[in-house]
């Protein structure tokens, strides 16, 4: 399913997709289940470098917070896979030191309004999040992922100004 959409990236020239890892499977351990979905993302991996497109794991399911999600970049060890960082999917109590830790491993970055600090919705500090990303020298795309209540219609054209200053 991975190669197939390799396959779709390359002849739309996309530089990424993004994968996952998936939720807590049901009889099967952990550890088992990161094995099997590490030796399948070096295969890809092998595959997805020879159509010059890179794999992004998402701080997503099972994945929520830093430490989880470089452990398994760095398990997974292959120069066509990183992250596919997405600013609003940490469960941490500092989302922004999980951010920080994972920029330097991204391939792709999704930037949401909101975060989860301490259980509640906070604005994100988008000027601190830029300042992250230069820090970490990320070089790659930035998508805003808009998912707040306000009408995204009136919300989003005042963001991505914003935006676009922080990152010119």
């Amino acid at each position: 399913y991975v190669k197939k959409w390799i396959d779709h990236a390359a002849v739309l020239g996309a530089p990424h997709i993004r994968v996952f890892a998936g939720r807590e499977p049901k009889g099967v351990t952990r550890d088992d289940a990161d094995k099997w979905a590490i030796t399948s993302l070096r295969e890809c991996c092998d595959y997805a470098g020879k159509r010059g497109i890179f794999l992004g794991i998402e701080n997503h399911d099972s994945i929520g917070n830093a430490k989880s999600l470089l452990d398994f970049v760095k398990a997974v060890d292959h120069p066509w896979f990183g992250v596919n960082l997405d600013s609003g999917n940490f469960r941490t109590a500092n989302p922004y030191e999980d951010f920080a830790a994972a920029a330097p491993f991204a391939v792709n970055v999704q930037l949401k309004v909101e975060l989860k600090v301490a259980g509640k919705k906070v604005p994100t500090d988008l000027k601190r999040a830029a300042d992250i990303l230069r820090t970490a020298n990320y070089q790659g795309y930035v998508a805003l992922e808009y998912e707040a209540a306000a009408d995204p219609y009136a919300a989003i054209p005042p963001l991505l100004k914003k935006l676009r200053g922080l990152f010119a």
